[in-house]
């Protein structure tokens, strides 16, 4: 018989209880993965939104990654919109930044320092 979930539920369940593990014993820094919502439960968790200006992400995309400058804008948005429809089904919320959240730019600080700072 077929499970009815999909390989890629399989894997949310599977990461839901690893963050959720992860979250009890109050060491470790996750990142993305709907870990907002997972661990919204649990007591003295911080929620840090890090972020990038869309032109710092172009840069980053074409410099770093090796990405086709005439297509940035539209991998750009293929990937945010694959981020936020993950989190809204997933979770079965809206992604958005809530009052909860602290947030972060790479434009103030470096990613290698953000992962520091929140350690």
């Amino acid at each position: 018989m077929q499970s009815p979930l999909s390989v890629n539920e399989k894997m949310f369940l599977a990461q839901f209880q690893v963050i959720s593990q992860i979250g009890k014993t109050n060491e470790g820094v996750i990142v993305g993965r709907c870990a907002d919502y997972v661990l919204k439960d649990i007591p003295g968790v911080t929620n840090v939104f890090i972020h990038a200006e869309v032109e710092d992400r172009k840069k980053r995309a074409i410099e770093k990654y090796g990405e086709d400058p005439a297509k940035i804008d539209d991998i750009i948005a293929t990937y945010d919109k694959a981020r936020q429809n993950y989190y809204n089904y997933h979770t079965c919320q809206k992604w958005e930044i809530t009052g909860t959240t602290t947030c972060r730019s790479t434009a103030a600080i470096s990613q290698k320092r953000i992962g520091r700072t929140y350690r």
